[in-house]
């Protein structure tokens, strides 16, 4: 069984805090130019580890998350945040 540390613990915290500066820079962006819909800039494979534990945080502020659907008849992984 590994041990949690709390250095493991500080790496995850930084490791969230920095996709969600990347979702909240999509999101303003998105909302500059008037819309209600951008990427949700955390990508599935890369921030697996936190990937859940974010989504979960923006749902509870009351954002939708949807998978960003079929693209050329190719399934795509990317998923786009609603407000």
């Amino acid at each position: 069984m590994v041990k949690i540390t709390a250095e493991m613990k500080n790496i995850k915290q930084k490791r969230i805090d920095y996709v969600c500066s990347k979702v909240d820079e999509s999101i303003r962006l998105a909302v500059k130019e008037g819309k209600n819909i951008a990427l949700f800039a955390c990508d599935m494979d890369a921030d697996s580890d936190v990937h859940d534990e974010i989504v979960a945080m923006y749902r509870n502020e009351g954002y939708k998350i949807i998978p960003y659907g079929c693209c050329g008849g190719v399934w795509q992984r990317a998923e786009n945040i609603i407000w």
